[in-house]
Order: C-alpha cells, then structure tokens, then sequence
C-alpha cells in the first residue's frame, strides 16, 4: 500500500537555474513574452542580449562615398543579414534590387 506525505527526492524538478521561484501578476498579453526574457535571463543572458538593442553593428558594411558624404546603402545592410522594418519597405527594395539586376 502507497504511503502519503513527502518524501526526499520526490516531487518534479525545478526547471529554474537559480533556483526558488516565486509567484507574480502581469498583465495577460504580456505574460507570455514575460516568462521568455525570465528563461533567457536565467540562463545568464544579459538584458542586452534579450532586448532590442538601438545599436547598429556596421563591421560588415561596406561605407561608400556618395556627393563626398559617408553612406551606408540598405542593399549592404541587407546583404550583411540584417534585419529592416517595415517588411514592406524590405520588399520594395528587393524588388528594386531585383529589377537593377
């Protein structure tokens, strides 16, 4: 016969690194994208490297002179991987790029 009461070992698993948890109230529509950034956080990852940084990492760009001005052309920025929003300006330049091609 089963016995009741806790016992050493059993129970499930803590699924946080740093160990406790503790309970909080947000917002619904926010708790989702909440948990994400505390699970990223909890693996050691820095508040930079979760949110949207306003940096932009230009080592792979190439820049040209245009009118004896720096510039930087969105078809480098594109090619470099980088990502561009509006999505609907992003595909009227591949267009373009794609019609000067």
């Amino acid at each position: 016969m089963p016995r009741g009461g806790s016992r050493p070992g059993s129970g499930s698993k803590p699924k946080w690194i740093r160990g406790k948890t503790t309970v909080i109230r947000v917002p619904e529509a926010l708790a989702e994208e909440v948990l994400r950034l505390a699970h990223l956080l909890d693996e050691g990852k820095s508040v930079d490297d979760v949110t949207k940084s306003k940096y932009l990492d230009l080592s792979d760009v190439p820049i040209r002179r245009w009118n004896e001005e720096p510039v930087v052309f969105v078809k480098d920025l594109l090619k470099a991987g980088l990502k561009i929003r509006p999505l609907k300006l992003v595909d009227q330049l591949r267009r373009e790029l794609d019609r000067l091609h």
